[in-house]
C-alpha cells in the first residue's frame, strides 16, 4: 500500500543487529532493542523498538510487538505493529493490530485484523 515496496526495500537494507540463526531454539520472552532477523525458532513473546524480519526458516510461537515486521516464515501469535508485510510463502496464525498491512499473493493469514484509521497525511509520514 502507498509506496510499500519502497519502504520495504529500505527496511531490508537496514543493518541487522541481532541474528537468531537457523537451528537455534530460544524459549522465553525476547526483547529486541534494534533490528533483528530470525531464522531459528522463538517460543515466547517478542517485543522490540525496531524492525523484525522473520526469515523463510524462522518461526515465532508467541505474540509480537514491534515497529514493523516482515514475515517470510511463520508466526503463531498476535502481531501489534505499525507496519506488517506478509511475503508470498509466509504463514501467520493470529490477530493483527496494524496501521499498514501489505500481503503478497501466496501468503497465508488466519486471524482477525484491526487497522488503525490513519489519515493519508499520517500514512505518508509513517512511510517516510
Amino acid at each position: 500500500m502507498f509506496g510499500g515496496k519502497k519502504e520495504e526495500k529500505n527496511i531490508e537494507e537496514k543493518p541487522i543487529r541481532t541474528l537468531i540463526a537457523e537451528g537455534v531454539v530460544l524459549e522465553g520472552n525476547v526483547n529486541i532493542k534494534d533490528s533483528a532477523r530470525i531464522e531459528g525458532t522463538i517460543k515466547g513473546n517478542v517485543t522490540g523498538d525496531g524492525e523484525i524480519i522473520v526469515g523463510e526458516t524462522g518461526i515465532i510461537e508467541g505474540d509480537v510487538e514491534c515497529n514493523q515486521i516482515i514475515v517470510y516464515g511463520k508466526v503463531r501469535g498476535n502481531i501489534n505493529a505499525k507496519r506488517v508485510y506478509l511475503k508470498a510463502k509466509s504463514e501467520v496464525n493470529g490477530d493483527l493490530n496494524v496501521n499498514i498491512l501489505v500481503v503478497e499473493e501466496g501468503a497465508i493469514y488466519n486471524g482477525r485484523c484491526t487497522m488503525t484509521q490513519t489519515p493519508v497525511e499520517k500514512v505518508e509520514e509513517i512511510l517516510e
